[in-house]
């Protein structure tokens, strides 16, 4: 007999149902709280090959090509700039499980040539992790983590610069350990965990001076089973922040709930809401009390049919204020839904946007856009597709002699791409 839906299944079904530099420095910190705003290990993007045998291992290894043609490259509504591109993404996936001890290493990379040459880039994304269990009520992890990532021009903190003529790369290298006491099937889990990262930029004048910083986030958990696939979970987390310009060091304790999602055939992911108390270590700076969420899930309605949903939010600083740091909030929301319509043919379309609620004189900020992307399996291990995206920034400044119009933008894109893998 077919298992009667639960809580949650019932609840996505009902909604799927209804019809100058300082003026960006708040990007930089809100990025900077997403790092710690979940202790618990992040969905990594999915594999899509089938791994193939290397010795007691698994191997997955992926690559993409890419050719894209952008209309407003740089995201300015003053002087736009067409320009065309090719991005080559190759990835692997590495695995070995010996029951009481499981290690991975995965591995994504995208490097970028255009025809204006400012826009080029390469990242790369590097992830060791170890699972170990030396006992049905010890679990333990590791995670090593080297990152490094290109700003697109128009966004974080070059979101209002001028006169740049390359990219900003933003570096991280972070180390996260966690154990938990209890059997994975034992209706209460307690346990916790440290989280360090260090991130740096290149050199890039005023709008970088002072961004390089250390966090420490130290936390605690305890979970409760209130049914098979799913646990209760309530966190207390700490966090430092050491900042190269020492006016934008604080600490935070954040008080979070929610819930624990195992990954079934239908549903799974985690839900964190919450409040945070940040005390900057100013005397000048009040203390700020922020609800928080962090927000990743899944849905599938069908085998071949799948929606995701992420929100967070969190608070940011801006450096533009009479002492130095002024506080906002960001909301980030994007919802994906991946459908196959044949054993060949399959199309992604995501939402997403993003609202900046500064403090005057900051500029308040809603980025939204919209993407379609079409697939075509040939082969097993060959792919084609097409895709064509949107996006635009809507500005509010509270100076009434500010210019909005000329910090706002709309940009097109339309591409195709090739994928393979084994």
């Amino acid at each position: 007999m077919k298992p009667a839906p639960t809580f949650f299944e019932k609840t996505v079904v009902l909604l799927t149902r209804v019809k100058p530099q300082f003026f960006s420095e708040w990007a930089f910190f809100y990025s900077c709280c997403l790092l710690v705003i979940s202790t618990t290990h992040a969905q990594a993007q999915s594999f899509e090959g089938q791994s193939f045998k290397l010795g007691a291992t698994s191997l997955i290894p992926e690559l993409r090509l890419d050719y894209v043609s952008v209309d407003n490259a740089f995201r300015d509504a003053v002087n736009p700039v067409d320009a065309t591109g090719f991005i080559v993404a190759p990835a692997f996936k590495w695995e070995a499980d010996r029951r009481l001890l499981a290690l991975s290493a995965t591995y994504r990379g995208r490097y970028g040539q255009f025809s204006e040459s400012e826009l080029d880039f390469d990242d790369h994304d590097l992830i060791f992790r170890a699972d170990a269990a030396p006992g049905t009520r010890h679990r333990t992890f590791g995670e090593f983590v080297v990152r490094q990532e290109s700003e697109e021009f128009g966004t974080g903190q070059s979101q209002f610069a001028t006169g740049l003529t390359e990219t900003i790369e933003e570096r991280d290298i972070r180390l996260q350990v966690g154990y938990t006491y209890g059997a994975k099937d034992a209706r209460g889990n307690v346990g916790g965990g440290l989280a360090i990262t260090d991130r740096s930029y290149n050199d890039l004048g005023p709008i970088t001076d002072g961004d390089d910083f250390t966090a420490v986030a130290p936390y605690t958990f305890f979970s409760y089973r209130i049914s098979p696939d799913t646990r209760f979970r309530t966190e207390l987390r700490f966090t430092s922040f050491d900042f190269d310009q020492d006016t934008r060091d604080r600490d935070a304790i954040s008080l979070l709930g929610g819930l624990d999602l195992n990954a079934t055939e239908r549903t799974g992911g985690r839900v964190r809401l919450g409040v945070t108390r940040s005390d900057f270590d100013m005397e000048q700076i009040s203390d700020e009390t922020t609800f928080v969420a962090d927000i990743n899930v899944f849905f599938r309605p069908r085998s071949y049919s799948r929606l995701d949903l992420l929100f967070s939010r969190d608070l940011a600083t801006v450096d533009d204020d009479t002492n130095g740091v002024g506080e906002s909030v960001v909301d980030d929301i994007r919802l994906s839904w991946k459908h196959g319509w044949t054993s060949r043919v399959s199309t992604t379309l995501e939402l997403e946007s993003e609202r900046a609620d500064r403090e005057c004189p900051n500029i308040d900020t809603v980025t939204s856009g919209v993407s379609l992307e079409f697939d075509i399996n040939v082969r097993r291990w060959l792919a084609f597709g097409a895709g064509v995206g949107t996006s635009r920034r809507t500005v509010d400044s509270c100076d009434p002699a500010d210019d909005s119009d000329s910090r706002e933008f709309d940009r097109d894109s339309v591409g195709v791409h090739v994928r393979m893998t084994l």
